[in-house]
């Protein structure tokens, strides 16, 4: 990337990982802050940052600019802590409420009550959701008395076969938790989403390499936690003539 290419490159970003400034980011956040106030944009921001520190480590700039041969012991033992830098490794080295959040991994107590069942009046239960599943040992206590232990694996799927197969219990709490749930999932994916963006515009490497550091951070999450996390943006990004009547990126620049 020439200097006028890179100059028109920060020009044209919209900063839209900002988040205060995101008014999409900002809808969502009122309505998930219904149900977590303490995790707030500082902490995603936050959160943001730790993750482009740990990729900016993962995939120093060494390993893409040359400098090191390839051939060398050097480089080889930059290839080793690379491969053993997962996500695993990750959450091990950022704070449980941003482990929390990447993982929609939480707990609650929720309140069950039927007027009509004499076996069954009102009952709370210890519900803990674990990368999008409830725990087997707190569903099989909340379905025992409703549904005959149908087979439901996640909140979705429990909120389904209840509200079908008993109508005259209240299910607020429980619709309360997916709620959250499905809050939570869906801001997880945006915040991902810019915090790859966000990589593409970091002032501590060239954007190429942050290009390349933010499509693994998109693969990995992908496999790592089902996802299906957007790179269509940063791609767009990358590919964009910056008035030099030519492509930003080769095909070979995308080699990872």
């Amino acid at each position: 990337m020439t200097g006028l290419e890179m100059k028109k490159f920060y020009e044209l970003d919209q900063h839209e990982y900002e988040l205060k400034e995101n008014k999409e980011i900002q809808m969502m956040y009122e309505y998930f802050k219904k149900y977590n106030s303490d995790f707030d944009l500082d902490s995603m921001t936050h959160l943001m940052n730790k993750i482009i520190n740990f990729y900016e480590f993962k995939f120093p700039n060494e390993l893409y600019d040359g400098s090191v041969n390839k051939d060398s012991a050097s480089f080889q033992n930059m290839l080793t802590i690379t491969s053993l830098l997962d996500l695993d490794q990750l959450e091990s080295r950022i704070h449980h409420d941003d482990r929390q959040f990447l993982k929609c991994e939480y707990w609650d107590h929720v309140t069950l009550e039927s007027t009509n069942n004499k076996h069954y009046s009102a009952q709370t239960h210890y519900i803990r959701i674990k990368n999008g599943f409830i725990n087997p040992y707190d569903l099989r206590s909340l379905t025992e008395n409703l549904i005959n232990q149908d087979k439901a694996t996640t909140p979705e799927e429990l909120w389904a076969l209840l509200s079908t197969k008993s109508k005259n219990v209240d299910y607020s709490e429980l619709t309360k938790l997916l709620e959250y749930h499905n809050i939570n999932v869906a801001l997880r994916k945006r915040i991902l989403e810019l915090t790859a963006l966000k990589m593409l515009y970091s002032g501590n490497t060239l954007p190429i390499y942050g290009y390349k550091r933010a499509k693994h951070l998109i693969k990995e999450f992908n496999e790592g936690y089902n996802l299906n996390l957007d790179d269509s943006k940063i791609d767009r990004i990358m590919f964009r003539d910056y008035g030099m009547n030519r492509l930003l990126l080769k095909p070979h620049d995308i080699e990872s």
